[in-house]
């Protein structure tokens, strides 16, 4: 929903996207919410603000609001055009920081192939077509 969101407000089909944001914030980041819980990013961003003011903050929807200003920045539109909230969190050093932390999921993947393994086990099923 987040990217039918971004074509309604720079072609000015929504009246107020403000009350639009507000009714569906969570409905246009639910994929986000999904995706933070998952990989931990959500626990690990509330273990370091350990205040009860993030306990129940929703992260992933400020992120959103921090993919939408980028959006609209590649536009070279600001959120403040559309009466948008910015976002709260510096996401470019969350970003960061959790890249620093946590590493690329595709770099982490690369890391742990076992080439070993995976020969022997080509040559296993490869010595099998040949039976």
């Amino acid at each position: 929903m987040r990217s039918m969101f971004i074509p309604a407000i720079l072609f000015g089909e929504l009246n107020s996207p403000l009350e639009i944001w507000d009714m569906f914030k969570e409905d246009f980041c639910d994929d986000l919410e999904h995706r933070w819980n998952n990989n931990g990013i959500a626990s690990l961003l509330r273990s370091d603000h350990p205040d009860a003011t993030y306990q129940d903050y929703k992260f992933w929807v400020d992120y959103g609001l921090y993919l939408i200003s980028n959006d609209l920045n590649n536009q070279e539109k600001t959120m403040t055009e559309f009466c948008l909230p910015e976002p709260l969190c510096p996401w470019t050093l969350v970003l960061e920081r959790l890249e620093l932390l946590l590493g690329n999921p595709m770099n982490r993947s690369e890391k742990s192939y076992d080439v070993q393994s995976k020969n022997s086990l080509y040559y296993q099923e490869y010595n099998q077509l040949n039976n």
